[in-house]
């Protein structure tokens, strides 16, 4: 159902388990893109239009203008591509033995969030986008809510594409995972229309 994205090598970095197989890597939808581009472009044009009636009509120097919309082109560049960087190393992982996200900015952080799956009791999963144009897109999220013996904590997929396929292939693998059979507990799926205990 769900496509393996990981290429051959790729998955090295986060298999640090013993007889750990990767199942997934996801990113957010590249809509998301779309907003902060346009509001960086927008902002550009802007600097551009107000520096071209400085440049020419207060001052009068064409090399001024030059040098001022080099700058303003060159920083277009670089919020664009920190924009493109941050939605590129925002990763979703999902192995047979846990579920990772990871923010990477190279050179500058790297911050991963990691849950075991064998560590966890009880699991619901809601899935689902808001909105005409995200069903256009075909762009949603998926809440994943692990229930642990000292408190709950809510992993959410944000703003990823396929999300219902996305969520059942969550359901089905984490089910296979905490199956009886395999030692687990009796997962507890969430579906919109209210929670449904499920087993292998």
């Amino acid at each position: 159902m769900e496509k393996n994205i990981f290429k051959k090598g790729s998955a090295k970095g986060f298999l640090t388990l013993r007889g750990e197989k990767p199942l997934f890597i996801k990113r957010k939808h590249p809509f998301v893109l779309f907003q902060p581009i346009a509001l960086i472009v927008i902002v550009s044009l802007v600097f551009l239009t107000a520096s071209y009636f400085f440049f020419t009509q207060i001052i009068a120097s064409l090399a001024l203008f030059a040098t001022g919309a080099l700058i303003v082109l060159s920083l277009t560049i670089l919020f664009i591509g920190q924009v493109f960087i941050h939605w590129y190393f925002h990763l979703y992982v999902l192995t047979d033995r846990k579920i990772l996200e990871i923010w990477y900015t190279p050179l500058f952080s790297h911050v991963v969030y990691e849950i075991l799956l064998d560590k966890v009791n009880c699991t619901e999963v809601d899935f689902g986008s808001r909105g005409f144009l995200k069903e256009i897109i075909d762009m949603g999220d998926v809440m994943i809510t692990f229930d642990r013996p000292t408190h709950q904590e809510e992993f959410v997929l944000k703003d990823i594409k396929n999300c219902d396929k996305t969520g059942r292939f969550l359901i089905e693998k984490l089910l296979d995972t905490r199956s009886p059979e395999k030692g687990g507990e009796m997962i507890w799926v969430k579906s919109r229309v209210g929670l449904t205990p499920r087993t292998t």
